[in-house]
């Protein structure tokens, strides 16, 4: 049974600004396939997916700023509703 999942920014971050979303509405996402590039202003990190399934929508768009509990996509995922941890940036290079 498929259950939906908000892809959800953990709550010891602080805040970005999201720079460019890597994958559009209607795409299967890999666990931990990035999904977005953010930046705090002076470096760029990936938002990774914490589990696998379907993109179905964005919540937020390029020049927004995203933070601690904020939601980012919502993804529909495979089998029984589990709980995943929320999404936490890796920087970039």
């Amino acid at each position: 049974m498929p259950f939906l999942y908000e892809l959800t920014i953990a709550q010891d971050q602080p805040s970005y600004t999201l720079s460019q979303q890597l994958i559009p509405v209607g795409t299967l996402v890999a666990t931990r396939q990035p999904v977005a590039v953010l930046s705090d202003g002076t470096m760029d990190y990936h938002l990774p997916a914490p589990t696998q399934g379907l993109l179905v929508e964005w919540f937020v768009s390029s020049g927004d700023t995203v933070g601690a509990g904020t939601v980012v996509a919502r993804m529909v995922c495979e089998g029984a509703a589990v709980a995943v941890d929320d999404a936490v940036p890796v920087r970039l290079g």
